[in-house]
């Protein structure tokens, strides 16, 4: 097992604007308390771009607890921009348990909820015209809910599933279904386009990925270009992918396995002497941290 102390180290943080003080706060534990030699700080959202091969694209990052929508610009993040946005992955389980009769029976309803999510839902392109064919026309599928999720349940009935096929994930383009007030995901998206800087608008349409387990739903992409073409103009190429790895929601981790694999990782990083040097002089300094935090 290497030391730490010995190596160069990269460090993953989330879309969340922190202030200096904050950062430099960050810094001194690692320094201090971790006994760090060098460090680098990187956006979990610049790190999916590089992992794609790209500097410059959007990023779209749904999951559990949180959600980003994440302009990344030559390597760096677009702070003036990124935006955090209300609906997470826990917002559907809980709508699901709320609307899904018989889920909340199960010995282990959370866990019934998000697999019955992962598994059976999908996002509806045209919403009405769906629900209603759901309602009438559709053999509905039944989930045996303990055999999916939890064997040792002694639940004996199952789940029919109609229209809450495409209801649950209704809630990225109509989140005040579950009380949130909140933009669609379209319009949040479009609000963050339009906060960047007028000339790479063209390049973030065509380069859209999407990341984090919660934009897993087959027909999310076909919906969300379709929702994003009547925002932007018509000569904005609307292109709508996943990062690499985002099945298994690795795609943070493969961007920092070529960062760190890269012959230029160790002059991203900041040293443990160089902060103390810049310390003595300029405390939580943006210009001294800028280096350390990409």
């Amino acid at each position: 097992r290497r030391p730490l102390a010995r190596y160069p180290v990269l460090i993953t943080e989330s879309a969340e604007l922190r202030s200096e003080t904050e950062r430099y706060d960050t810094a001194m534990a690692m320094f201090s308390e971790l006994g760090l030699w060098s460090t680098c700080v990187m956006n979990t959202a610049v790190l999916s771009v590089t992992a794609c091969g790209l500097t410059t694209a959007l990023v779209i990052d749904i999951g559990a607890t949180s959600s980003y929508i994440v302009p990344v610009y030559e390597g760096h993040v677009v702070w003036g921009a990124c935006q955090r946005w209300a609906v997470t992955g826990d917002d559907l389980d809980e709508y699901a348990l709320s609307t899904v009769r018989g889920v909340g029976q199960d010995a282990q309803p959370k866990q019934a909820a998000r697999a019955m999510k992962e598994e059976h839902m999908r996002v509806a392109l045209h919403f009405k015209s769906e629900v209603a064919y759901l309602q009438h026309e559709y053999s509905a599928p039944t989930v045996d809910v303990r055999l999916s999720v939890n064997r040792q349940t002694d639940l004996k009935g199952q789940v029919v599933l109609r229209e809450e096929v495409v209801k649950i994930p209704e809630l990225y383009f109509k989140p005040a279904l579950c009380g949130k007030r909140a933009k669609p995901l379209h319009e949040a998206i479009f609000d963050v386009i339009q906060a960047c800087d007028p000339n790479i608008r063209h390049q973030l349409c065509r380069c859209m990925y999407l990341a984090g387990k919660g934009t897993l739903f087959p027909g999310l992409k076909e919906r969300l270009t379709m929702e994003l073409a009547s925002l932007v103009p018509d000569s904005f190429d609307i292109r709508i992918q996943d990062v690499e790895g985002h099945t298994d929601n690795m795609s943070a981790y493969l961007g920092a396995l070529k960062v760190a694999r890269s012959p230029r990782f160790a002059n991203m990083c900041m040293t443990r002497k160089e902060f103390e040097d810049q310390n003595e002089t300029t405390i939580a300094s943006a210009h001294m941290l800028r280096r350390m935090f990409v």
